[in-house]
């Protein structure tokens, strides 16, 4: 790795912990809503989503879109969660950002009757080190193909317009990319979890409108 590549690397690190400062969404509690709300149909399955706020989510400004069985079910913000209930079966439920380009998670669930299943929608680490390696290389690019400078730091210091514009755009395509083909990509992964570890979590989050 060279001096350049470092500072590119620090430069979007930089910028992807910014982006983290947003706070998380606000809301009733898991304990208020399960309070106020009827138990489970007999007939029915109860599918929770959440979206844990006490790990790395470089998409925490940015709510995730949920698809349970082909229907956009709704968008799940940092922090939050919310449940649908659905016939029992196979349920199948997809993950995305608001770019759907960027790549999509899958999971299949059996769904019993009267039963209740936990679903974490997670940041995907993949995604994650594709963004950051993938904006390191754009931006260095960009400034030396357009900058008179000695090395690759100086024409970042030279041309940062030019810099910001390819590392978005290297970012981008490094993401999309490592996503391609795969049944579970983008930036979020779809984990079931079971009901302790989904309880524990529950309480410090908030539901999600």
């Amino acid at each position: 790795m060279n001096i350049g590549f470092k500072a590119i690397l620090g430069i979007t690190t930089t910028s992807v912990i910014a982006a983290l400062v947003a706070c998380a969404i606000e809301g009733p509690s898991f304990t208020d809503i399960t309070a106020s709300s009827a138990p489970v149909a007999p007939d029915q399955t109860r599918v929770v989503l959440l979206r844990r706020k006490d790990r790395y989510d470089d998409y925490s400004a940015s709510k995730a879109t949920i698809r349970v069985n082909d229907q956009k079910a709704r968008k799940l913000g940092y922090g939050g969660f919310f449940y649908v209930d659905v016939p029992p079966g196979e349920v199948t439920l997809r993950a995305s950002a608001r770019n759907p380009m960027l790549g999509t998670c899958e999971l299949r669930i059996p769904a019993v009757a009267g039963n209740t299943v936990y679903v974490d929608i997670a940041p995907r680490t993949e995604h994650i080190v594709a963004g950051v390696v993938g904006s390191a290389v754009g931006g260095a690019a960009a400034a030396s193909g357009s900058a008179e400078a000695a090395s690759v730091t100086e024409a970042v210091i030279t041309d940062p317009v030019k810099a910001a514009v390819g590392s978005t755009a290297g970012g981008t395509t490094a993401q999309v990319a490592e996503s391609a083909g795969k049944p579970c990509g983008g930036p979020f992964a779809l984990i079931q979890l079971v009901d302790s570890d989904a309880l524990r979590y529950l309480d410090t989050l908030a539901w999600s409108k």
